[in-house]
């Protein structure tokens, strides 16, 4: 597993309104998760093999996740709902997708950077698009409006795609699903 940022875009909504947060989360002893939180592990560990391995989260019912989770039917069906949105979406704008994508904002700071569950690249009539999704599987509602960890992912991935979006227009959708 890579390190972990102290500025993870997935904090970003405590650490942009309290910078003096960083120091003192890091005197706290290591958050050792939930079993929400490790579902929502392996829903994301699942999206990720169906996308590499272009197979069906049905394939997966009844595997054991690392976590020892098994996939079961409604897991499946989330993730496959997930699935159908991006393939949707990538053969609409005729797109590349880039999987786990891990993005850094440099520009602002090297520690700055995260990883999006899917950034893709495409056109949609003479406009470059650049579509950046976060998968979210779990118990609680999230805020869509002025999310800044998309916010964050769409910088990072406007940085690192810098090269490959040279003309101009083009437009940038966050995805949170």
């Amino acid at each position: 597993m890579s390190a972990h940022s102290i500025y993870s875009p997935s904090a970003s909504h405590r650490w942009t309104r309290c910078p003096g947060s960083i120091k003192l989360i890091q005197k706290c002893p290591p958050d050792k998760g939930s079993p929400a939180a490790q579902e929502g592990t392996d829903a994301h560990a699942l999206a990720e093999m169906c996308f590499v391995k272009e197979v069906e989260p049905y394939h997966f019912i009844g595997e054991v996740m690392p976590s020892g989770l098994v996939v079961n039917k409604v897991m499946s069906k989330h993730v496959q709902t997930y699935l159908d949105y991006v393939k949707e979406l990538k053969n609409e704008r005729q797109a590349t997708i880039l999987v786990e994508k891990k993005l850094t904002l440099n520009i602002i700071d090297e520690r700055v950077f995260g990883t999006a569950d899917i950034v893709m690249i495409g056109g949609y009539g003479n406009t470059v698009t650049l579509d950046i999704f976060d998968f979210k599987y779990g118990k609680w509602a999230v805020e869509v409006k002025g999310n800044t960890q998309l916010m964050i992912y769409a910088l990072g991935a406007l940085e690192s795609l810098n090269g490959v979006i040279k003309q101009a227009p083009y437009k940038v959708t966050a995805h949170i699903c």
